[in-house]
């Protein structure tokens, strides 16, 4: 009679390889700070590794019935919060990088987290107002990473530029301050003619 064959446990799913103390043993100081620096500035571009990944996933060819989705969520747990930065990450590959309207190096140099999902509202057109991607990709391609940040922060919730809005407020406060003259003139006229009537009264 055939034994039926023992069911091995699943093995656990691979993950990066954690510093050990064993490692950390050895490092001066300075060593042990500039790994942390190292790991921490490599912390704050892990998306963009993950969404370059799952614009791989999307370009090769999978199994039937595979998706994104299914592979990342259903077998591996990753979050679906973090699937979908990487898929807006990975869109804004495809349209930025891919389609040649900016460099890989640059894109990695200064998209951050939060500025990616501005970025991608504003290709996407869920934002004040719609970029085309080399319009995006010529914002992207001068400033640092913080005043790119603020900038598309600014198309996104506003329709315009920090300099559009610098120049309407410029405008604002230059009219407000003409008609403030203005009025104060009007008044001065007003007071002047309401003297001069009241004199006339009197001496008539």
């Amino acid at each position: 009679m055939a034994t039926k064959a023992k069911k091995t446990a699943p093995s656990a799913l691979p993950t990066a390889p954690v510093l050990s103390l064993a490692e950390i043993a050895g490092f001066t100081a300075d060593q042990s700070a500039e790994e942390f620096g190292v790991r921490a500035r490599s912390a704050t571009k892990i998306f963009l590794e993950q969404g370059k990944l799952v614009y791989h996933i999307g370009t090769v060819k999978m199994k039937k019935g595979q998706s994104v989705y299914g592979l990342l969520q259903g077998i591996h747990g990753v979050s679906q919060g973090s699937i979908d930065i990487a898929v807006k990450v990975g869109k804004l590959i495809e349209v930025l990088v891919v389609a040649g309207h900016l460099p890989e190096s640059r894109f990695d140099e200064v998209i951050q987290f939060r500025s990616a999902k501005r970025a991608w509202q504003l290709v996407e057109g869920k934002a004040a107002i719609r970029l085309a991607p080399e319009a995006l990709a010529a914002i992207l391609a001068a400033g640092t990473p913080d005043s790119i940040s603020h900038e598309l922060n600014c198309l996104a919730e506003h329709g315009q530029s920090i300099a559009e809005r610098e120049a309407a407020e410029t405008l604002r406060v230059a009219a407000e301050a003409t008609k403030a003259k203005e009025d104060k003139a009007a008044a001065k006229a007003k007071a002047a003619a309401d003297a001069k009537e009241k004199q006339d009264a009197i001496t008539a």
